[in-house]
């Protein structure tokens, strides 16, 4: 099967680079690239805090057989060591997760409040900092394009690509007390932004999930238009940016849920609190992730339609099946 697997993801790439749409091929690529950020952010501060990793994956999993896997290992480049823990890369790439050891769950737990927020706002950072950096880029390859069609060079290009430069050298630089303050200050741009969207007839249609993701990356992608890779990364650095604002929403199951439930305990607000605080975010989240489908289905029309149901009946199952979970494991308590 993993022989299968391989052979179809190899030969699918040539026939996607031999049939002219090889920036389809970047698209899908791009987004394995975006996940996988986001979650390296958490394995990063893992990591520097002492929490031993068992598994780090790319693709949809840890459930189902790895494609391959790779064992811990330490790199050494100039100036920089960097130790890689187990990577396991499963059939459906787009997706990652990463997984700690019982004994690294246990060593979260008794983690000081500011480590174990670095940790979950670790990923939120990362997609900012993935998403600068594309906009540094985007801006170098403005400057490019002016320079060989000899054009006036604009002050604003120059200006801009200075500051994001700047931002990103304060993030890297200062990455430690950044992972805690960038996904709070996020937390509360995204809230607002939701708050308009929502208060705004007619606004909320612009809100799309997977399906509308992929399908827009697509159609850019095969459009044949000669600004086609630049709108591509474009989306590319739009998607980081939108996986760390949804991320750093203080709702429950979320990177912001994990550090709101943190802080929640840290000045010991009540168990029953906390657990209620859970159960309506994880509702309101389920309930969030509903209406974003229902619009990508809509998009296929009354076939559309019929998985959505299919998928809001999945969705409620996972989540009565996770808090059955709660209450055994509070009785058991």
């Amino acid at each position: 099967m993993k022989i299968l697997v391989s052979v179809i993801l190899l030969f699918g790439s040539i026939y996607l680079v031999a049939s002219g749409n090889s920036l389809l091929l970047l698209f899908v690529l791009s987004l394995v690239i975006v996940m996988t950020v986001h979650e390296a952010g958490h394995a990063y501060f893992m990591l520097k805090h002492g929490i031993e990793i068992k598994e780090f994956g790319i693709g949809i999993g840890p459930i189902g057989k790895q494609l391959f896997y790779m064992n811990a290992r330490q790199v050494h480049l100039p100036l920089l060591k960097i130790n890689i823990p187990p990577v396991a890369f499963h059939p459906l790439l787009i997706g990652a997760y990463v997984v700690p050891t019982e004994e690294g769950e246990e060593h979260l737990k008794n983690l000081p409040l500011r480590s174990r927020v670095q940790i979950f706002g670790g990923g939120v950072h990362a997609n900012l900092i993935l998403a600068v950096a594309i906009y540094i880029l985007l801006h170098a390859w403005m400057v490019i394009l002016i320079i060989n069609n000899g054009m006036t060079f604009p002050a604003e290009v120059a200006r801009n690509a200075g500051i994001s430069a700047i931002l990103a050298f304060a993030l890297l630089k200062w990455h430690k007390a950044l992972s805690v303050w960038s996904p709070v200050a996020m937390g509360m741009f995204m809230a607002g932004l939701l708050w308009t969207l929502f208060s705004t007839p007619g606004a909320t249609d612009a809100l799309i999930g997977p399906i509308g993701i992929v399908t827009t990356g697509v159609n850019i992608s095969s459009s044949g238009s000669p600004s086609a890779a630049f709108e591509l990364a474009v989306y590319v650095f739009a998607i980081s940016l939108s996986l760390g604002l949804f991320n750093s929403l203080p709702i429950p199951p979320l990177d912001g849920g994990h550090m709101a439930t943190a802080l929640m305990k840290r000045v010991k607000v009540p168990q029953k609190v906390i657990s209620a605080y859970g159960i309506a975010g994880l509702g309101l989240f389920v309930a969030f992730v509903a209406f974003i489908l229902w619009n990508d289905f809509q998009m296929l029309g009354a076939l559309g339609t019929v998985l959505f149901m299919l998928c809001l009946a999945l969705v409620s199952l996972v989540v009565i099946r996770s808090m059955r979970k709660r209450l055994i494991e509070k009785r058991s308590a």
